[in-house]
């Protein structure tokens, strides 16, 4: 099974792709947010909302906009660090269709490991891990993580890849336990 890789060049094309679907598509978020891990301050019946046009679309915010910017910095201090190939896949939103036709994923950038296989890499800042509750799940447990793993599991399905990783940018600040 081979996914379908479908570029958009502006938000709104890709918004009326997403919105467009019947039956509607899942994202690799909306996936998380369908099972209970919060996303954006999303949960099931928002998706579902947003899916049947009850809900209005996500507004892109400062701070999501900044995310999206620092995403390529993130990169660079990946490959530093790791000393691995990194493709960004940004500005242009890249889609991986699932064959089945209802999961997606956008991926932020496809990494290739030392044994050449490829996978992709899910860039995160801090604020994103903070208001999910990175550090304070419902059980006391790391709900950001919960998040990060189904987003990432999502997506490496979406890709058709063995493996996936994360980086998260903390950029300094506080963290309770």
């Amino acid at each position: 099974m081979t996914s379908e890789i479908l570029i958009f060049h502006s938000e709104a094309e890709w918004l009326a792709w997403k919105g467009g679907a019947s039956p509607p598509r899942l994202g690799a978020s909306s996936v998380a947010a369908t099972i209970g891990l919060p996303v954006f301050g999303d949960d099931a019946a928002s998706v579902i909302g947003r899916h049947a046009g009850t809900v209005p679309p996500i507004v892109s915010t400062v701070p999501m906009r900044l995310g999206l910017y620092l995403e390529q910095f993130v990169v660079g201090l990946y490959r530093e660090c790791t000393g691995r190939k990194v493709e960004w896949c940004g500005p242009d939103k890249r889609i991986w269709l699932h064959p089945c036709g209802l999961l997606y994923a956008t991926l932020d950038s496809i990494v290739t490991y030392e044994d050449g296989t490829t996978g992709p890499l899910q860039v995160k800042t801090h604020s994103i891990l903070w208001k999910s509750g990175f550090t304070k799940g419902k059980d006391g447990g790391l709900a950001g993580r919960e998040l990060l793993e189904v987003q990432v599991q999502t997506e490496r399905v979406c890709y058709d890849s063995q493996r996936a990783s994360w980086v998260v940018l903390w950029m300094g600040c506080s963290k309770e336990t």
